[in-house]
């Protein structure tokens, strides 16, 4: 990253207290955050699908390797 619009887009602390409490304070929501400002600072691969027209039918998935259920079980943990 040599742009420097490039590289402020990783300065989160610059976004307002409740835009950061609106995407969320954790690892997820931050990470959506900077994506977000990727994008606009001029992220290539963003640009690029909107030139040759997949953009509108691209599916972004984010997933882990561990497959965890959504609620606790008896022992603590998320059954993993």
């Amino acid at each position: 990253m040599t742009a420097s619009t490039t590289r402020s887009a990783f300065e989160l602390y610059r976004e307002p207290s409740t835009v950061r409490e609106q995407y969320g304070r954790h690892k997820f929501g931050q990470s959506t955050l900077l994506a977000r400002r990727l994008i606009e600072a001029g992220g290539r691969l963003a640009q690029d699908l909107e030139e040759r027209g997949p953009l509108s039918e691209t599916l972004v998935a984010v997933f882990g390797e561990f497959g965890r259920t959504p609620k606790f079980i008896r022992y603590g943990g998320r059954d993993h």
